[in-house]
């Protein structure tokens, strides 16, 4: 049953996440290529290394910085 000192946090950002693994907040879903460092150095522990999550949509969206001239 869960009590005062349960925490849950979310975030959109995968680095938040990840610093509130490494300081002790419990178990977090990251990226491979985000906590493959700390976990080569011992920082971070995989667990349920058999689980995989269900598979997700990315959409990325950049700003055109530079607009090409238009020849005539």
């Amino acid at each position: 049953m869960p009590d005062e000192n349960d925490i849950l946090v979310t975030s959109t950002q995968p680095t938040a996440l990840l610093q509130a693994a490494l300081h002790g907040l419990g178990v977090a879903l990251l990226p491979t290529l985000l906590g493959q460092d700390d976990s080569q150095k011992g920082n971070l522990t995989q667990v349920l290394t058999s689980w995989r999550p269900k598979s997700v949509t990315f959409f990325a969206i950049h700003l055109l910085l530079f607009i090409p001239a238009v020849r005539r």
